[in-house]
């Protein structure tokens, strides 16, 4: 006679069952509610990405296109000397200093139309000689408030009854270093020679020197003149790695003119003055040298 085995009893489910089947009820659902709502905020914000980049495109080329026609607008008089009408020429000097100041060098147009108000002299060539002088200021003082930040500025007074005795110094007994920056600290003596009365310009002579131990010649320039429309984004000394130092001069309309030094480095130059590649990888290493200065300092 055969005895049949009894029936195995039944099996409980195991915990590694249970988890897996809370995870399939709770943390997958979950899990996925997340994922696709992330990819929807993801998908919107790209959206809007590339909807902010689009009308932002199309605003520059609508400025562009505008500036464009501005410019033939006001240049081509001058350039194919269409008009005689100074108040117009010096309206439209006015125009081209305040929308392309920093990637147009205007200062010839500016002695150009000085010089004809000033050979040419009429009822209201003063006042356009004033007006002028002014816009070419307000030029130099938004540039040096632009790059104040980054620059060092010194300024300088100059007795002209004094310099017909001989030539004035200005600036040679100040080191001077630009702001956040691991270069060398430089001394720059500026020798004012002369005045031209006439072109309201200053004849001086610029040397720089590295202020090292010992010091240092790194320039000495031949003398060159600085007037009331040479503007320093533009108007610049190029310096060993890139640095730039630009003279400004409000043309004496009294008997004390005032001199201005800015000493700014050349990634703030204007469009026009682009920097060499040697100069920016200089500066790119000088940044990273000064990020893990400060991250050594950190820890």
């Amino acid at each position: 006679m055969t005895t049949e085995p009894p029936p195995a009893p039944a099996r409980e489910p195991s915990a590694h069952r249970d988890w897996w089947r809370w995870l399939q009820i709770l943390v997958i659902p979950v899990t996925t509610l997340i994922v696709g709502q992330y990819a929807s905020n993801w998908q919107e914000r790209e959206s809007a990405r590339r909807t902010y980049a689009d009308m932002m495109n199309r605003r520059e080329e609508a400025e562009s296109a505008l500036r464009k026609d501005m410019f033939q607008s006001t240049i081509l008089p001058f350039l194919e000397r269409k008009s005689d009408d100074m108040e117009a020429n010096v309206l439209r000097l006015e125009l081209l200093a305040s929308n392309f100041h920093d990637s147009l060098d205007l200062s010839p147009l500016f002695r150009d139309a000085y010089r004809t108000l000033a050979a040419k002299p009429r009822a209201d060539s003063e006042e356009l000689i004033k007006r002028l002088t002014f816009s070419a200021q307000e030029v130099v003082r938004l540039e040096v408030d632009a790059l104040r930040e980054a620059s060092t500025v010194r300024t300088g007074m100059v007795d002209l009854e004094s310099l017909k005795q001989g030539p004035v110094v200005l600036f040679g007994d100040q080191v001077l270093s630009l702001p956040g920056s691991n270069g060398p600290p430089r001394t720059f003596r500026l020798e004012v020679l002369s005045h031209d009365e006439q072109r309201k310009e200053l004849l001086v002579r610029l040397t720089v020197w590295n202020a090292g131990t010992p010091p240092v010649m790194e320039l000495q320039a031949k003398p060159f003149h600085i007037g009331p429309f040479d503007f320093p984004l533009i108007a610049n000394t190029r310096l060993a790695g890139g640095d730039r130092v630009a003279l400004t001069f409000d043309g004496a309309a009294e008997d004390v003119a005032q001199v201005m030094l800015v000493y700014f480095p050349g990634s703030r130059a204007s469009m026009k003055d682009k920097q060499y590649y040697e100069d920016m990888a200089a500066e790119l290493l000088r940044i990273e040298q000064r990020n893990r200065e400060k991250a050594q300092l950190a820890k």
